[in-house]
């Protein structure tokens, strides 16, 4: 097409008079330079003939300009005369009657009136006001045609709404609007092609707050008048008075008013084309702010109506609106008051979002509050009592109602749960908790047998809800059920982490349930046996599809095919496609999860149910296992391809700094120790988070394509033999040992492949000299170090680290670390068993000695001791890595909540661990005593006066006790602990506990472990395999296996014949005559630790050896500890030797005492 300013796209002809060939598409404007002087005569030709183009074109747009303005000035007399014409109608020398000068009048108004003069507005308020007195039929001419009607009624809105624009008198407005009402109540539709417009006019008179009385009930009926008129386009008006009027606001007119509108308003017509509205793409084009108001202005509509017949409609409209504004009012209910929260150095983008208006948000937190959910429920309850047919429809919009409430106010999660918990449902056979009551509908639904069975393809059911664009009934019905599916398991999940083993196990071996209401509740929501059994195997075949085919579920034919057609479409510029997907996307309110989302509560589901049945086993012997599912031979190597793959990955990400670290877990958790509260961050501090948190997210998933097989390993890595898992375990250690010996520069000769990091260490002060050498050098403590004991004078010991030494500098190091009060170093503490675990009050202990000694937070002095602190925890985190790393043994037991937070499965390589009351009884048995005694308590809890606050001990031990008060919640000393929350109160105790208070040890624990032992491998293990990895094998020693890897030195090396010494057959006679107790302290004897290695004694580092102690049986058996060594002198006789041994291992005989 040509670019003309004629308005004329047609191409003009092209003639060529010279003879000669040119293009034919060239542009034929003349341009003197392009002439040359063959071409003179022609190119001058077809200037001249363009120029009288131009001329013609001239003339003919002069022409269109004379006739409209000749129309205008004829038109402009015409309505001046019938301007004078109307107002000689009205003078006071006028005698014709009304009934004769209203159809003039009407004829004149329609003809002359335009809403941009002031004098035509008053012309039509007088003729209003002329129809008072009048019939109806009369104020216009007879049987004027219904057109001019509507007209007439479009006139007064209009001049209605040129009022309220210039805010003239108010007289004027209820005089109209008196003449629209009783034209809308004798003839509804009259105003249906001006109804929009109608009701945003009353919007924003409806706005003001100080109209007088009387023009208030004239607004109020005129916004009730097209409501009740019975028209044949009913819908029509409902749909302008909620998208032109309800999508307004603040209305104080009609929210004041709000109950006498639920009782005009017919619901089930108004939830109807919200819903159809919403349903359809024009929805991305209506601003959220109009929706919200839509929605508060519905949720006060709603919550006054006594039509409980028709609640499910109320609650389907409210889940659609919910279901599209989840994301915006999640963000801006979280936002404080735009005073408050002002920041003079932001960005205009930053303050484009704005906090909501009260009244939007006190409705919207009328949905989460007690009286809310309550009520939710028992209507629900009551449609289901009277239409059992609705059963699945009900419990599906309730299920997508308490989901999107969940997405919307996140902090209120718990509140959302603990009021479904405390429910009930009526069912044929009595009332049942709701959880109970969405586990019967779940295991009756179509995906939950199909996911269950197999019977159809994992990955095409889960394919079909993660892309889902299309209405088919088949799509919905299973959309619907996929809600049921995830309410039940967000339920479940939350009820799991209240409930103790006696409840989780009262539905497992049923016994006659206590008295006691609450503690009734909480086991009467405990499946049985049977379902949990069906239910694990439901969340294996799902969960491990989406970890083993997450790349797969997005490579369908039909899904490359449409994002190929996709791209095409955009590259021509064509919008088709574009269009298509919202119309999918926006055809239906969903509250389908992403993938990481339904991975996510799927995990968390089986891995609780997991750790239940690892702690005390009620689930048959390898169920979890999916060895069928995997091939054996070949998993072991194709991990190991996935991790040089991610290796590779890894390169190309720069690690962040260790010091950074610690920085930032100070300024976060400098005063966060409530389970709610956080130091407020600048509005550019946050985005910067968000910025780095969608980096590491999709970094996460990128990873997960790499390696499918590793993602199973993280996530579910009991469905693979434990023993399957050392071996990769170490498999993966040799892996990153030889990438980073690959790493040194062979040409360097300062850094051959035999370098070492070298350290003078005393044996008085191994764990400073330790962290004094060996910090600095970050996850360089995985090369191979060299060690040299010196005395008090700084003189080294003879003897020369062949690895032996480096094993014992190790274990000594831990020993001292981790030793009681009395001798350790005071990071960790134990419980009565032994059990190890981060001192809680070590990092409140330090802060209050600084305060002591009138340090102030904001000094350097108090940053560096506290970062010192956090640096050691880290190095002790290092040291245990570098054990595992090495594979030697360590004869340290960790307490299992504390091993519960060494996995990481979150992104960024967060753990997981929430913390509950039965780990609670790891770290304070008489804690989780008055727990559970406050969970059993029969009377009224409130009159026990406990509020949602902690008390915390912040003095180091031996010193005068000091405690501190914290909240467990926000307002906590105002909120009182009820018979109802006293569940929430036992988790948010347990929580502060064994998460809260040791957060910033803890963390810098397991930064300095997972610097030597990658997250993703500690995440193939549990609490009790990852203490076997640190400590060895628990179960009875194998005296066979470990005689089968003995290495014999000196006289008692095996000659020839390949018969082993006499003393050395005896040896073995007595071990094999030990008890298992027995056989243990020889072990530790030997090589420090009790136990086995957990592939058996072939992986011992170094080998158990015997050598040739000497012919003096009077001599006690010695050891070297640091080489697994048993120097055994010659005894002649059994009974000598396991005289001497049981001596030796039971006094702890060493050098010195041989």
């Amino acid at each position: 097409m040509f670019s003309t300013f004629t308005g004329n796209s047609r191409r003009p002809r092209n003639v060529n008079l010279s003879g000669q060939a040119g293009n034919p598409f060239a542009n034929t404007s003349w341009t003197p330079s392009a002439v040359s002087n063959a071409t003179k005569t022609v190119s001058n030709a077809q200037a001249d003939r363009e120029k009288r183009h131009i001329e013609r074109q001239r003339l003919k747009a002069a022409g269109k300009i004379q006739r409209t303005w000749r129309g205008h000035r004829a038109r402009t007399k015409l309505h001046e005369s019938q301007r004078l014409t109307f107002d000689e109608l009205y003078t006071s020398i006028s005698t014709l009657p009304y009934s004769q000068r209203l159809p003039q009048a009407f004829k004149l108004i329609l003809s002359f009136f335009t809403r941009r003069r002031k004098d035509d507005i008053q012309r039509l308020a007088t003729y209003a006001h002329d129809t008072d007195s009048a019939e109806l039929s009369s104020i216009a001419p007879p049987h004027v045609h219904h057109s001019r009607i509507q007209r007439l009624v479009r006139l007064l809105i209009e001049a209605v709404d040129s009022i309220v624009s210039d805010k003239d008198a108010a007289a004027d407005t209820q005089v109209l609007l008196k003449l629209i009402i009783r034209i809308a109540s004798d003839s509804p539709e009259a105003i249906l092609p001006s109804i929009e417009k109608y009701y945003n006019v009353l919007a924003r008179l409806c706005e003001k707050q100080d109209a007088p009385a009387e023009l208030q009930n004239f607004l109020l009926k005129a916004l009730a008048t097209p409501l009740n008129a019975n028209s044949q386009d009913g819908l029509k008006v409902y749909h302008a008075f909620a998208f032109s009027f309800l999508t307004n606001g603040p209305i104080p007119l009609f929210e004041e008013h709000i109950q006498h509108f639920s009782k005009v308003v017919v619901a089930p017509k108004l939830a109807q084309v919200i819903v159809d509205e919403l349903s359809s793409t024009s929805v991305n084009r209506k601003p959220r702010d109009s929706l919200l108001w839509l929605l508060a202005h519905y949720i006060d509509l709603g919550s006054l109506s006594s039509d409980a017949a028709h609640r499910f409609n109320y609650l389907e409209t409210l889940y659609t609106q919910l279901a599209i504004l989840s994301p915006e009012i999640s963000v801006r209910m979280s936002i404080k008051s735009s005073i408050d929260s002002a920041d003079p150095e932001s960005s205009p983008d930053e303050s484009l979002l704005q906090p909501m208006h009260p009244y939007i948000s006190t409705r919207l937190l009328s949905l989460v509050e007690t009286d809310g959910i309550s009520k939710l429920l028992r209507d629900f309850s009551t449609n289901l009592a009277s239409s059992s047919s609705q059963e699945f429809y009900g419990t599906s919009l309730l299920a997508g109602h308490i989901l999107t409430l969940l997405q919307c106010f996140p902090g209120s999660g718990d509140d959302i749960r603990m009021r479904l918990f405390l429910e009930e449902i009526p069912v044929p056979s009595g009332n049942v908790p709701t959880v109970k009551f969405l586990w019967q509908i779940m295991k009756e639904t179509a995906i939950f047998n199909k996911l269950r069975t197999e019977s159809e393809r994992p990955i095409e059911v889960l394919r079909r809800y993660l892309r889902s664009g299309s209405d088919s009934s088949k799509n919905m019905t299973e959309e619907q059920e996929w809600r049921v599916i995830l309410l039940f398991l967000d339920l479940y999940i939350f009820i799991l982490r209240l409930s103790d083993d006696e409840d989780f196990f009262s539905g497992i071996h049923p016994q006659i349930l206590q008295t006691n209401p609450s503690t009734s509740r909480i086991r009467a929501c405990s499946l049985s046996l049977a379902d949990i059994e069906i239910l694990t195997i439901f969340l294996k075949n799902t969960a491990f599809t989406l970890h083993y085919k997450s790349q797969a579920l997005f490579q369908s034919p039909e899904f490359l095919e449409a994002a190929s057609r996709s791209r095409i479409d955009t590259y021509f510029g064509s919008a088709s496609t574009t269009n298509q997907t919202q119309s999918a996307a926006t055809s239906s309110p969903t509250t389908r999860l992403d993938l990481v989302s339904l991975r996510g509560i799927l995990t968390v589901a089986m891995t609780m149910l997991y750790e239940r049945d690892s702690r005390k086993q009620f689930l048959p012997m390898n169920h979890w296992l999916m060895t069928d599912k995997l091939d054996k031979e070949d998993f072991i190597s194709a991990v190991i391809a996935e991790e040089q793959r991610q290796n590779e990955e890894d390169e190309d990400n720069s690690d962040e700094d260790a010091e950074s670290d610690i920085e930032h877990d100070l300024v976060s958790n400098s005063n966060f120790y409530s389970t709610m509260a956080g130091q407020r961050l600048s509005r550019h501090a946050r985005l910067e988070r968000l910025k780095a948190q969608q980096l590491r997210l999709q970094r996460e998933r990128r990873l997960a394509e790499l390696g499918p097989k590793l993602e199973i390993l993280k996530h579910m890595p009991f469905v693979v033999p434990f023993d399957t898992r050392v071996m990769i375990f170490r498999q993966f250690v040799e892996l990153d040992r030889a990438r980073r010996d690959g790493t040194i520069n062979m040409t360097d000769p300062f850094h051959h492949p035999f370098a070492r990091h070298h350290a003078r260490i005393r044996r008085q002060r191994l764990f400073d000299d330790a962290y004094a050498n060996f910090y600095e050098i970050g996850d360089g403590l995985k090369d191979h170090i060299q060690i040299t004991f010196v005395d008090q004078f700084g003189a080294p010991e003879a003897g020369i680290d062949g690895g032996g030494v480096t094993k014992e500098f190790l274990i000594s190091v831990a020993s001292e670390a981790f030793g009681d009060e009395s001798n350790g170093l005071g990071m960790f503490t134990s419980n009565k068993e032994g059990l190890l675990y981060p001192d809680p009050t070590a990092v409140d202990a330090l802060r209050e000695a600084l305060r002591a000694e009138g340090v102030r937070e904001s000094d350097p002095e108090w940053k560096d001791h506290m970062a010192t602190l956090l640096k050691r925890f880290e190095f002790l985190g290092r040291i245990v890595g570098k054990c595992m790393y090495e594979g030697i043994l360590v004869d340290l037991a960790f307490a299992r909540f504390f091993l519960l937070k060494w996995p990481s499965s979150g992104a960024n390589d967060e753990t997981s661990y929430k913390g509950s009351i039965n780990d609670l009884r790891d770290m304070d048995e008489e804690l989780y005593k008055g727990m559970l005694g406050l969970k059993n308590y029969s009377g009224d809890i409130s009159d026990l006066g406990i509020d949602f606050t902690v008390t915390d001990q912040i003095s180091r031990p031996g010193d005068p006790v000091k405690t501190v008060t914290r909240k467990l919640i926000s307002n906590g000393d105002q909120t009182y602990v009820t018979n109802d929350n006293r569940l929430l109160y036992i988790s948010y105790i347990a929580r502060h506990r064994l998460v809260v208070q040791p957060s910033l040890q803890t963390t810098a624990f397991l930064r300095g472990l997972r610097a030597i032992i990658r997250p993703s491998w500690l995440s193939m293990f549990n609490q009790s395999e990852l203490q076997r990895l640190v400590g060895g094998d628990s179960s009875e020693i194998d005296i066979e296996d470990l005689r089968r890897n003995t290495i014999y030195s000196g006289l008692y090396e095996i000659g020839d014949d390949g018969q082993e010494h006499d003393t050395i057959k005896l040896f073995w006679k007595v071990m094999g005559g030990f008890t298992d107790e027995q056989r243990r302290k020889v072990l530790k004897y030997v090589s420090s630790t009790p136990r086995a290695p957990l592939l058996g004694f072939s992986q011992l580092r170094p080998k158990f050896s015997i050598r040739d102690g000497g012919t003096d049986e009077d001599r006690l058996p010695s050891t070297s500890t640091c080489v697994n060594l048993l120097k055994l002198p010659r005894y002649t006789t059994e009974k000598t030797l396991r005289e001497k041994l049981i001596y030796a291992i039971t006094s702890n005989a060493g050098f010195d005492l041989s």
